[in-house]
């Protein structure tokens, strides 16, 4: 009995042995199991948290074809610079207002409207709006700086701003890529968004008279050819354009800081006298503009011919 009873209780205890070691084993193997989903769960977080935040960004759409066109060398890689120019359509607004402003100024020495006479207004192609801003903080600062000096202040806009014709070569069809053509000064003017061009030398001379711009812009590197007839001679009678073949020229539309000027019947080809701007050569109806700063001037649009 004795026996009996004790190997029982070694039965028992034996038993209670091997009920205790395997308690534990699964409590080890809950907790690994434990461990290994964790483990799991926040491998899973993680690749969802760099898949939401390191993702490529979303592309912006391109810009319509009717969008300012950035400047940019037909042969060159390199990113646009900022001029802006906008083809503008005959049925808008501004392109009527410039063609109207182009023709009502065709006017002869005297002043008069000469397409009556003699000369048709020349056929226009294109205009382009142009937006100058890599010129545009520079102009600003100068007309700033004109309308802020003491004394009497001409005009009544800022720094004695007018509305003025300039007259350049054009080599190249334009159409909105510059070319490389170191004559081409329609695209050095674009170029540099200001009148300040290796073609241009240093007195920039600009015109209330479209039809004198382009007289002057079909003149070698638009400079004043004293050998040829000008539009203040006797011998400009005959016809200096056509209304065909202008197609080398091309007509720039710019604001130009006129501030106090000399005013003068004709050109003397010296300083500036103290005080003053710019030059103004009063000749009939007329006037030629003479600035000596690029700062004084920024293009607005250019009107191109057929």
């Amino acid at each position: 009995m004795r026996g009996d009873g004790h190997g029982d209780r070694g039965t028992n205890g034996k038993q209670s042995i091997l009920s205790d070691d395997g308690h534990q084993t699964s409590n080890e193997a809950v907790a690994a199991l434990g461990v290994v989903i964790g483990l799991t769960v926040l491998t899973f977080c993680s690749a969802v948290i760099l898949v939401c935040f390191c993702k490529s960004p979303k592309h912006e759409e391109l810009e319509t074809a009717e969008a300012p066109l950035l400047l940019q060398d037909l042969n060159s890689n390199d990113p646009p610079n900022i001029t802006h120019c906008s083809l503008l359509s005959p049925n808008e607004e501004l392109f009527a207002e410039l063609k109207h402003y182009f023709t009502v100024k065709w006017k002869s020495p005297a002043g008069e409207v000469v397409s009556s006479r003699r000369e048709e207004v020349p056929e226009i192609k294109d205009i382009w709006q142009v937006d100058a801003q890599n010129h545009l903080n520079s102009y600003l600062a100068k007309r700033y700086e004109i309308d802020e000096e003491p004394g009497y202040k001409h005009g009544y806009a800022a720094g004695n701003e007018k509305s003025r014709f300039f007259g350049a070569k054009i080599k190249c069809d334009f159409q909105g890529r510059l070319c490389r053509g170191y004559d081409c000064s329609v695209c050095r003017i674009l170029e540099q968004g200001s009148f300040e061009s290796p073609c241009i030398q240093s007195e920039i001379r600009f015109n209330g008279s479209s039809r004198a711009a382009m007289h002057r812009g079909r003149a070698p590197n638009g400079e004043d050819v004293k050998s040829m007839p000008t539009e203040c001679s006797d011998q400009s009678q005959s016809p200096v354009v056509g209304t065909t073949g202008n197609a080398g020229v091309g007509i720039f539309f710019a604001d130009v800081l006129v501030g106090t000027p000399e005013v003068v019947e004709s050109d003397n080809n010296m300083p500036l006298p103290p005080g003053t701007h710019s030059r103004v050569i009063m000749t009939g109806g007329i006037d030629e503009l003479i600035i000596f700063e690029s700062s004084q001037a920024i293009p607005k649009a250019l009107i191109l011919f057929r």
